[in-house]
């Protein structure tokens, strides 16, 4: 992935912080930069480094927005080119996040499932964050949700015959 498309997918992913229902505008980053940060940086140099025409950050700069966006500073770099190197622990995490980020980006019309991967990729262990969930949710709810919510083929086998002995078909639907 490279470096523009890292920074547009952690611009997009702090709107739930700030409790918008869109993602944050560049020229919203650039003002919320320079207040958290008190650095100036201009919209138009995010929109460059976003759109690749500038493809490489100053260290300063790097530190700034790591900090800002709360992840290490060298995630903030163009993955290599060769996808067959060994993932670190620290890049299976950053992939993770990038994952639940474009599923609420991707599920951006029921903004309570955007909003719920969204605090996942921000919370302070991700995948130790989803495996609670599972663990919290057990198998019982799970059999339970599946008893409410039969699928077209049990809801087939659990027709009502009436008093006519027709089959009930309020149930198919």
């Amino acid at each position: 992935m490279k470096l523009g498309e890292k920074l547009r997918h952690l611009r997009k992913a702090r709107r739930s912080e700030r409790g918008r229902k869109r993602a944050m505008t560049q020229y919203e980053m650039a003002c919320a930069v320079r207040a958290e940060m008190s650095y100036a940086i201009s919209q138009s140099y995010i929109s460059q480094l976003e759109n690749g025409r500038k493809v490489r950050l100053t260290d300063n700069i790097r530190i700034l927005l790591a900090k800002f966006f709360r992840v290490h500073p060298g995630y903030l770099t163009d993955d290599p080119a060769h996808h067959d190197l060994p993932m670190t622990a620290a890049g299976a995490e950053q992939e993770f996040i990038l994952w639940l980020i474009n599923g609420a980006e991707r599920f951006h019309q029921d903004p309570a499932v955007a909003d719920a991967l969204l605090k996942l990729a921000q919370s302070q262990s991700p995948r130790g964050s989803v495996i609670e969930v599972s663990a919290a949710l057990g198998d019982a709810d799970l059999d339970a949700h599946m008893i409410k919510s039969p699928s077209r083929h049990a809801r087939q086998d659990m027709y009502m015959v009436s008093s006519a002995g027709k089959m009930d078909e309020r149930l198919l639907s």
